[in-house]
């Protein structure tokens, strides 16, 4: 397998997904250092440090695209993932791979979240389409407000339920903002609900580019014999322990993915497994 050099500063993951530290130099240069990647910077880094609640709508700068998050909570470090430290920059062999489409992107955003990964990728690469899988309504609440502030540029759909290889229902854990996640069948977990969980291989079968970023729901989809059928060229996947197969998470997705005929290249791993890697491929299905 092949290296590429990826700056060392987008390797780690956001420091905003600790809980708020106390107010400090440090914190609020770092505050101010993403609030710059919205129009109303001042607006952005005063309702943070000050912490204050609620759901606010920023302008993206350079694009103006719309974005709502919620402010002290995994939003913000999602937007310094996204934006400040652009962890979803393609690799020079995805940008290759996606170039072979020659036409706008269809892409499927598999744990939609909030938009903000839909955003970063109308803004940087060529997109016709993006179906978003997300279960969680507190997140569909704040991802249907960008929507409708997106004009219809790109075309935006939501698909309000679990990505699956099955369609039917599941016990989920709402809630968790980043890290709502299905349940695992065997650890009673508490405050669970039954929602539903959709096949999402079809949704799959002429997309381009997938991100995959579904707190061990991954690991169902990655086994699924039919993705090596799909004309995906490339993938941008979280995977986590959770639900995931005996031995080191990194090196089962990676071996997943060759499967369905993917090259990959990890990017991060955490000392719990947790980490994220660009899989591509220049023939499809």
């Amino acid at each position: 397998m092949s290296h590429f050099a990826y700056p060392s500063d987008r390797l780690q993951r956001s420091n905003f997904f600790d809980s708020p530290p106390a107010p400090s130099a440090e914190r609020e240069r770092e505050v101010r250092a993403l609030a710059t990647v919205v129009e109303q910077a001042q607006a952005f880094a005063a309702r943070e440090l000050a912490g204050a609640p609620g759901t606010v709508g920023y302008s993206l700068r350079g694009s103006g695209r719309r974005l709502f998050l919620r402010h002290g909570t995994q939003d913000v470090a999602i937007l310094d993932e996204v934006f400040r430290k652009r962890l979803y920059e393609p690799l020079p062999p995805v940008e290759e791979a996606l170039a072979l489409a020659d036409r706008p992107l269809t892409v499927v955003d598999v744990g939609a979240n909030i938009g903000l990964f839909a955003l970063f990728v109308a803004d940087r690469l060529a997109t016709g389409r993006i179906i978003g899988f997300e279960p969680d309504p507190s997140n569909i609440a704040v991802l249907e407000q960008a929507m409708s502030a997106s004009g219809g540029e790109p075309s935006w759909q939501l698909v309000p339920a679990c990505a699956g290889t099955r369609d039917g229902t599941v016990c989920f854990r709402a809630g968790l903002f980043a890290c709502s996640r299905i349940a695992e069948p065997s650890a009673h977990e508490e405050q669970t609900t039954a929602i539903p969980i959709v096949d999402v291989l079809p949704y799959l079968q002429a997309a381009d580019l997938v991100k995959i970023d579904v707190e061990g729901g991954e690991w169902a989809l990655l086994a699924d014999a039919r993705l090596a059928t799909t004309a995906i060229r490339a993938i941008v996947l979280e995977y986590h322990h959770h639900l995931s197969p005996p031995g080191a998470p990194g090196a089962a997705a990676a071996r997943l993915l060759s499967r369905a005929g993917f090259t990959t290249e990890v990017l991060h791993e955490r000392s719990d497994g947790q980490g994220m890697l660009w899989a591509w491929r220049l023939s499809a299905g």
